[in-house]
């Protein structure tokens, strides 16, 4: 079993708390000092079984407030759920037993779900530090049957250990005198008494012995002659006893001779005659009720009930009464309804507003808001992003290009400069001058040329011509070349001719850039235009970009939304309308039919008028079941007045055929005869009795007549003076045979005195029948101490080898927490204590521990009665609170891990304070690879 959940109404002080689920095998709970933790497992403890008394220490008042009491939701082994609530009530309150699906259950379930009594749960199951420390487990005999029962296997041990200790003490008991041996050492001392004041005279022996003998006969004499007078005085004695009987016959027998006879009579004659009486009685006292109840009914069948025309309308009735609560909601919701109708269509102006003047619903309702044009905006918008990239993209490679025809143009003048240094040092004079002469002209004519094709070439022409004219005044200044061979100024013709053909290459690439830019610029200017065209079949305006028509579809669609929102409620505010239309269409024909004022404008009159039907209509079924109930009781009363008139008729008839058997004509002629026949009854059965009673006195037949006729000739004196008279001889015979006996007894005392070596012999032979006894009682102590001696020892090998599984359970709990400081547990036969033994195999018992070792050690033996009731019968949950505070922290940690270890099998709760008892679970789990336990903050 194990507790899935906790709900608290009101227990100390907790009000209106849930605790769990506990899904773990191991919860601890932990709070400070005053935080409820006893409090909690009390908690536990009552609901289970029962609330303690108002004015005992145990029954936690809900001092916060709340109900008192609450629930344990409990999981059985098996797979049940059962929710155990109980609140303030008698005898422990009062108990409910739900399954998870709220199925009542009888409280006797609780019992069986649990499968053990309440004292095994609160001592053994959930324990406190006191009741730890507390060693009264080990006598508790409604929780230690198990451990201390005849299943260890030596059942007859003790009862054989106690038979031979009964059997040595029977025999001989050191300091007793009730006992086999000195029994007989004391009859023997008896008889060594005798035997020394045993004589030797027997002179006059043979003379008693004849006058012993002549006693006898005369006693025997006596006692023949007593019995006789004996007889004689009983036989008197019975005719004084019969004396009484006899004159009560005779008187007997003359009053049966003076009663007139009757020969048959009926039996119980009257008692049945009273009964009859009686019955005719009853009989018409129900006839006179029935018909009494007959008069009253007829009235309440045959009322006449105003507006019974109500009842042939129940259906719409019950209609107008459901409908009565709607009706109201509606009338109430209508002007609600109505304003909210006037916000959202405010909204819907303020929309259409904003789209602009030429927006209405009708051109709500027609734009399109597909994912169609959706797609159709985003493909406009991306074909005009790529156009405008593909003229930024142009323009950038134009830019390019003319800055690498730039860098072509200086390479190129740089080449000419150097091959005109070069001319100027070959042939000075006229060479230098024809040479600067050809340069500056042809930086004019590039110049010149630049300016009328203008645009690039117009940049071109004055780089060029610049660059032509500023070699030409190089060449003219400067004669540093003159001394350079043709060798290289071939090499520099030729660079020149290379930069110039660069120069080419690079002014046809800015004038492909150039087209390309006007291609690209061509395609912005279609993909706008098509973009124009799309916006002018939507009717939308053509300053619109694509990013400005989709806020502009959400717009439209928030405007829509409102639009929607407008005709939802108009819808709504239609149907409430037509609900109150049709709820009033119900209510007033009816109103008007049955006379009810009501005004069909007026919402409240008709609810009143509706509310007026159903009463009417209540009070009009009512007096229909009235007199339903009045009609159904007319014809059972009719019907029962059928029966008592039979039942008066049948018990007349059984009186008359009562009187006839009677011989009677009346019913005080009937009681007179009866009378008559009873007396005459009673004496005869005194007779019969008497006679009896004498029968048995003188027994039947000639004996009972010889009695009868004796009684007939003798009177009570002459019985009395014989008895006297044989009482008188009786005991004057009685008196002389005491006389003789004591005589004889006598002469009995001095023979014996006489016959003394007789009796010498009979003594030495009983002295050494004792002395043989003594001997054999010895022989038989001895064998009883023996036996008692192995069976001892067999008793301590049996108790040390063969414990109930309990003590198993707990000796391996205990070796484990204390390290195997202690390597053994073992409970002596059907002794309710406990004893351990050390590494050194001393033995020591739960007083002669530490505190904390002796706590160590109870707690294993709580596992030991947990583990070993779970194995045959329902495992419990274990509650304790503080058990640690006294553990060394190893063994605090171990004993956690024992914990641990026993909620694989068994939930686990455990209540503190100490946040090191925190950390050993902790500790303990992760040690063991098992979950870490649950903390609840309390």
């Amino acid at each position: 079993m194990k507790i899935a959940r906790l709900r608290i109404d009101g227990f100390g002080h907790f009000a209106d708390r849930e605790l769990g689920p506990f899904d773990r095998p191991v919860t601890v709970f932990y709070g400070p000092n005053e935080a409820g933790k006893s409090t909690l497992l009390e908690f536990v403890r009552q609901v289970l079984f029962g609330f303690s008394r108002a004015n005992s220490s145990t029954s936690y008042p809900a001092l916060a407030g709340g109900r008192y009491g609450g629930s344990v939701t409990i999981a059985s082994d098996r797979g049940e759920t059962v929710n155990v609530q109980r609140t303030t009530g008698s005898h422990g309150g009062t108990l409910t037993l739900t399954t998870a699906q709220g199925e009542p259950l009888p409280d006797g379930e609780l019992q069986r779900l649990l499968g053990h009594s309440e004292d095994v749960f609160r001592k053994v199951s959930t324990f406190t530090l006191d009741e730890l420390h507390n060693a009264a487990l080990l006598s508790d005999g409604s929780v230690n049957s198990q451990m201390y029962s005849a299943g260890m296997g030596a059942e007859g041990l003790p009862g054989a250990l106690k038979r031979l200790d009964d059997g040595k003490e029977e025999l001989f008991k050191n300091r007793g005198t009730k006992h086999a041996i000195y029994d007989a050492s004391e009859k023997l001392k008896h008889v060594d008494a005798q035997l020394q004041e045993v004589a030797n005279n027997a002179a006059d022996y043979g003379r008693l012995t004849a006058q012993l003998e002549e006693m006898g006969t005369e006693i025997g004499r006596l006692d023949s002659l007593r019995r006789e007078h004996q007889s004689r005085y009983e036989q008197e004695q019975r005719l004084a006893d019969t004396w009484d009987d006899w004159n009560a016959l005779h008187e007997v027998e003359q009053q049966l001779g003076e009663l007139a006879p009757i020969d048959d009579f009926p039996t119980g004659g009257p008692s049945r005659l009273e009964a009859l009486e009686e019955r005719i009685r009853l009989a018409r006292q129900y006839r006179d009720s029935a018909q009494r109840d007959v008069e009253g009914s007829r009235n309440g069948a045959e009322a006449q009930i105003e507006n019974e025309a109500m009842s042939a309308h129940a259906e719409a009735i019950r209609g107008i009464e459901r409908g009565r609560t709607f009706f109201d909601g509606a009338v109430h919701d209508l002007p609600e309804r109505q304003s909210e109708l006037a916000e959202y269509q405010r909204s819907l102006q303020e929309s259409l507003r904003y789209l602009g003047p030429d927006w209405n619903e009708a051109r709500l309702d027609s734009f399109d808001l597909s994912l169609v044009v959706q797609d159709e905006i985003h493909g406009h918008q991306q074909r005009l992003e790529d156009a405008r990239s593909g003229v930024r993209d142009c323009e950038s490679a134009l830019v390019q290009s003319a800055a690498l025809l730039k860098e072509a143009v200086e390479t190129k003048e740089e080449a000419e400069r150097e091959a005109e240094a070069a001319a100027n040092a070959i042939g000075r004079g006229s060479g230098n001058v024809q040479l600067a002469a050809a340069s500056a002209a042809a930086g004019v004519a590039l110049v010149v040329t630049g300016a009328v094709l203008g645009g690039a070439a117009l940049i071109l022409g004055v780089v060029a011509g610049t660059v032509l004219a500023g070699m030409a005044a190089y060449l003219l200044v400067s004669g540093r070349f003159a001394t350079t061979a043709d060798a290289e100024r071939g090499r520099l013709l030729r660079e020149l001719d290379s930069a110039t053909r660069l120069v080419e290459r690079r002014t046809g690439r800015v004038e492909e850039g150039k087209k390309a830019v006007e291609a690209a610029e061509q395609a912005l200017g279609e993909a706008e235009g098509e973009w124009q065209q799309w916006l002018t079949e939507l009717n939308l305006r053509p300053t619109f970009s694509p990013e400005a028509v989709t806020e502009l579809r959400g717009r439209v669609d928030l405007a829509r939304n409102h639009l929607g929102s407008v005709r939802t409620w108009q819808g709504r505010i239609e149907a409430i309308e037509k609900d109150i239309s049709d709820y009033a269409g119900t209510v007033v024909p009816l109103a008007q039919q049955f006379g009810i004022a009501l005004h069909q404008a007026d919402a409240h009159t008709i609810a009143a008028a509706a509310d007026r039907l159903v009463d009417l209509h209540g009070a009009v079924s009512e007096r229909l079941r009235e007199r339903a109930e009045a009609q159904a009781t007319l014809v059972k009363a009719q019907r029962d007045l059928g029966e008592r008139d039979r039942e008066l008729s049948d018990a007349e008839a059984d009186l008359g055929e009562l009187l006839r058997s009677g011989g009677a004509a009346d019913a005080e002629q009937f009681r007179r005869r009866a009378a008559l026949y009873q007396q005459r009854s009673s004496l005869e059965a005194q007779q019969r009795e008497i006679r009896g009673r004498l029968q048995r006195l003188s027994g039947p037949g000639d004996a009972f007549k010889a009695l009868m006729k004796r009684l007939e000739g003798t009177d009570l004196q002459e019985i009395s003076d014989a008895m006297r008279e044989a009482r008188e001889d009786r005991d004057r015979c009685a008196a002389e045979l005491e006389r003789l006996s004591t005589e004889r007894g006598g002469v009995q005392n001095e023979i014996r005195r006489l016959t003394g070596e007789e009796e010498s012999s009979r003594l030495r032979m009983e002295r050494n029948q004792l002395l043989e006894q003594i001997q054999g009682h010895a022989r038989e102590w001895a064998v009883y101490a023996v036996a008692e001696n192995l069976l001892k020892e067999a008793q301590s090998k049996f108790e040390r080898e063969r414990q109930p599984d309990v003590i198993q359970h707990a000796q391996d709990f205990f070796r484990r927490i204390t390290q195997e400081r202690y390597q053994t547990v073992f409970s002596p036969l059907h002794k309710p204590e406990v004893h351990v033994t050390d590494r050194s195999d001393a033995t020591r018992q739960p007083n002669e521990l530490s505190r904390g070792t002796r706590e160590q050690l109870f707690l294993s033996l709580r596992f030991g009665y947990i583990r070993d009731l779970g194995e045959r019968a329902e495992r419990l949950p274990v509650l304790v609170d503080e058990a640690l505070v006294n553990f060394d922290p190893e063994r605090g940690e171990n004993a956690a891990a024992a914990f641990t270890e026993l909620a694989q099998t068994n939930q686990v709760l455990v209540f503190t304070c100490h946040p090191q008892i925190v950390e050993w679970f902790r500790t303990a789990a992760v040690r063991l690879g098992e979950d870490e336990p649950q903390v609840i903050d309390i």
